[in-house]
């Protein structure tokens, strides 16, 4: 690794469930956190797309670990699976990122806030330090 610090993002999404996450989201959200890396001095390494099942979880996992922080965006409330499958094979530190929450109705929206709360239960519970961050 170089001297530079080089920041990996990913994010986690449960398409099927939720109002509408789509790819055009996630490249956004990718495009800004490139954009705070080169501000902060850093490099950023960010997945093709989110991540929605194992498979897809373990190779976006693959992928951070060639850096030196992992940022997981957590688009949508996780299925348990895929994150369960990212963290396993996650090998560096961890900041798990929510979104403010939109309203549809009576419903929230992607319910980002509660997933990252879920996760981080289970990180906690299992030992991982990790950081969280909201907005």
């Amino acid at each position: 690794m170089s001297s530079k610090l080089t920041i990996g993002f990913t994010a986690i999404a449960f398409r099927k469930s939720f109002w509408g996450f789509t790819p055009d989201q996630y490249q956004r959200r990718s495009a800004q956190m490139q954009q705070t890396a080169k501000r902060l001095g850093a490099a950023c390494l960010a997945s093709p797309q989110a991540f929605e099942n194992a498979v897809a979880g373990r190779a976006a996992a693959r992928l951070m670990n060639k850096t030196d922080l992992a940022v997981l965006d957590v688009a949508t409330y996780p299925e348990g699976k895929a994150a369960l499958a990212f963290f396993d094979a996650l090998k560096v530190p961890l900041v798990l990122w929510s979104r403010a929450e939109t309203v549809h109705g009576s419903h929230v929206g992607h319910n980002s806030f509660c997933g990252a709360n879920f996760l981080a239960g289970h990180l906690a519970l299992s030992g991982t330090r990790f950081r969280t961050l909201y907005g």
